[in-house]
């Protein structure tokens, strides 16, 4: 994260104190303390004053390493089992030091009886890591979510920063222009999820209902993850305009996985998609209109089963992207479609918007491979994209 939150000490200083306070009055209450008559009593008391204060203090100090260790140690992705473990061995070697700075320190400061330096020899500090210790780990933990969360605060406060002087540096018109090219991606978003028919969901709900009464538990446990997926998308995807070609993708593969619920060995369908377009900037819910065209369309006027080829390609700076259905098998007296409909304009609009002339869009109906949607568009490679993989064929 670019963004560090700068820790204020005194602050720091003050939140550990307080901490070490309720740790020590969770320990006078919870064990139990020898009687005031015990000459040992104030020596006790004051033990354990000194071990939680102490405790509270050293994780003070510790507080800018665990922030560093947040912020170098990958905790997602492939990463996310290894930095998981290294960050419990860190927990583990921080708690013993603790333990074990505490044990050796307080010798200097007991007055009252003699103490015995084997107490505090390394054979001691290992027999008494036990569970009371894992308030230490807890401890580190904490430090972790305090240093994500002030640092996602200190990144947030920042940006609303660089967005007000922004704002200050754009004239009156210039603020005008910019406010309503929001409103007009907005509505043609808005617009376009309104064309994605919800029809759709309630079959895959039905579709899972089925499953369910024919005892079809692990099947209807699947169909209902790829519908929550498909809401997250729908959801995830309000408010951006464009996103990475593999994020297209994805949200067509899990479109398409519920689609096949309803219609079983009758739909199959295949992505040929090159690792270099994955990272391709596109508008948000660009192929959806295609694809769910071309089962409506093609594979829904079909007897026999039917496929739905999606490809995309980079060639000279120029991202070709490919719908493909096979075509529909209409009763004798009745024709095929002539064109995908409002969809298909719905998505030159949106092409014209967001690159003006520099697009091609075509549909070709009634061919010998069925309707194929083409579509060329300007390579550009989206803001830190990263290819993780293409989509499977089914």
């Amino acid at each position: 994260m670019s963004v560090r939150y700068k820790i204020s000490w005194p602050t720091a200083f003050a939140v550990w104190t307080g901490i070490g306070l309720v740790l020590l009055m969770q320990t006078l209450a919870t064990i139990e303390m020898p009687p005031h008559t015990d000459p040992f009593a104030r020596v006790a008391f004051w033990q354990t004053v000194y071990y939680q204060i102490s405790r509270a203090w050293m994780w003070c100090l510790l507080t800018p390493v665990v922030f560093d260790l947040r912020r170098r140690i990958p905790v997602s992705g492939w990463w996310l089992p290894l930095g998981i473990l290294i960050h419990v061995a860190f927990a583990w070697c921080f708690t013993a030091w603790i333990f074990g700075a505490r044990a050796w320190l307080l010798g200097p400061f007991i007055t009252d009886g003699p103490m015995l330096l084997w107490m505090f020899s390394s054979d001691y500090i290992i027999d008494n890591m036990n569970a009371r210790q894992l308030i230490d780990a807890a401890l580190y933990v904490g430090l972790l979510g305090a240093g994500y969360t002030l640092d996602l605060g200190e990144e947030k406060k920042q940006s609303d920063l660089r967005e007000r002087e922004l704002r200050v540096q754009l004239t009156a018109k210039e603020l005008q222009e910019e406010q309503l090219r929001s409103e007009l991606v907005q509505a043609e978003m808005k617009a376009l999820k309104q064309q994605l028919h919800p029809h759709f969901l309630f079959n895959a709900l039905n579709a899972v209902s089925g499953l369910v009464r024919q005892r079809e538990t692990e099947r209807a446990v699947t169909a209902l993850s790829q519908v929550s997926a498909l809401l997250r998308a729908l959801i995830g995807s309000t408010g951006r305009p464009e996103v990475t070609l593999e994020d297209e993708m994805s949200y067509c593969e899990t479109y398409l996985s519920i689609e096949k619920m309803r219609f079983d060995h009758r739909l199959n369908y295949s992505f040929d998609v090159s690792p270099d377009a994955l990272v391709a900037e596109v508008p948000a819910l660009l192929l959806q209109p295609m694809v769910e065209n071309a089962i409506k369309h093609g594979i829904a006027c079909r007897r026999n089963p039917g496929e739905v080829r999606i490809s995309a390609r980079v060639e000279n700076e120029v991202l070709r992207l490919e719908v493909v259905n096979d075509p529909a098998e209409m009763p004798k007296g009745r024709s095929a479609p002539e064109s995908h409909g409002v969809g298909l304009e719905t998505t030159r609009k949106r092409l014209e918007r967001a690159f003006g002339k520099a697009y091609t869009l075509a549909c070709n109906v009634n061919t010998p491979r069925g309707t194929v949607v083409t579509m060329s568009l300007p390579f550009r490679v989206a803001e830190a994209a990263v290819p993780v993989r293409a989509p499977t064929r089914v």
